[in-house]
């Protein structure tokens, strides 16, 4: 039998109602334009305590309810905050490559570097692993004067200097192949003693060990024409590199003054915006930054 339809849950119809609350507050900070409570709405806990600098006690389990609206939600808060980094960060700058996913670049100069991507709804930037090291490595080594790739430009050079000089040494090497198998076959059809014949057979095994150490030579002289415009391709890439992070360096003084600054900024980067958003919701305008 079906209980008294009076009967009622409050429990239950409190979380609907809080649902529903959750809901409408999250559709009228989109409707106008709130971005701010939009952002506090999709993490209480995070505005909470990063923002408020207040326990994180709100119940974050809420925005669940849009998980699967998250592109379009991103989407949606990158016109804002990406006009914010354009000042922030100016050397950095951005391509949505799918709705709301955001890759970051490197500077605007030619051949610049893929650096990783925006996450817009957690205000972050999601630096590539590999690419990030080598620019944080070159701005240690330029403390010394030294960039990150001149080891390997030095080795690369040095191997071709060695390929070219085994190039440039094929005519000397033929006559000398040439002498020595001569020995061998006088030293060979020698007719001695006993004793001579050990000597014999020891000069004609160093004979044949250097005859063998230029037929080495040559067989590394084949390719190396190939080797060595390998190498130079691969030291155009290494100085190419070299320049390029020393730009990123550049832009990274010209705004931050150093790089420790830069890390920082990055650090906290989304509590910079939120209180930048706060500031202009308190004059009543979002408007340009200064």
């Amino acid at each position: 039998m079906v209980e008294n339809a009076k009967t009622t849950n409050p429990e239950l119809i409190g979380k609907l109602d809080e649902k529903l609350g959750y809901l409408s507050d999250l559709r009228q900070a989109i409707l106008v334009q709130d971005d701010r409570l939009v952002f506090e709405l999709l993490a209480r806990k995070k505005y909470q305590t990063q923002v408020l600098q207040q326990p994180g006690q709100s119940n974050d389990d809420l925005a669940e309810m849009v998980a699967n609206l998250k592109p379009q939600l991103s989407h949606l808060l990158a016109n804002k905050l990406i006009a914010y980094l354009s000042v922030a960060f100016p050397f950095f700058y951005y391509k949505e490559i799918d709705e709301g996913v955001y890759q970051i670049y490197f500077g605007n100069w030619w051949d610049r570097r893929s650096f990783g991507y925006l996450d817009v709804l957690d205000v972050k930037f999601v630096f590539d692993t590999t690419e990030y090291q080598k620019l944080t490595d070159s701005v240690a080594l330029s403390k010394d004067n030294q960039r990150l790739n001149t080891e390997k430009i030095t080795n690369l050079t040095k191997q071709n200097e060695h390929l070219q000089q085994l190039v440039d040494g094929q005519s000397q090497r033929d006559m000398q192949k040439g002498s020595l198998r001569a020995q061998i076959d006088e030293v060979t059809n020698a007719r001695q003693g006993l004793f001579a014949n050990g000597k014999l057979k020891e000069q004609r095994d160093e004979l044949v060990a250097h005859l063998e150490e230029l037929q080495i030579q040559d067989e590394e002289a084949k390719n190396a024409r190939t080797q060595i415009i390998e190498n130079n391709d691969q030291i155009l890439f290494y100085s190419k590199e070299d320049t390029i992070l020393s730009y990123e360096h550049k832009s990274i003084m010209e705004k931050f003054g150093d790089f420790e600054a830069f890390e920082t900024a990055v650090a906290h980067l989304y509590t910079a915006y939120l209180a930048t958003l706060i500031a202009k919701e308190e004059k009543g305008a979002f408007g340009d930054y200064e």
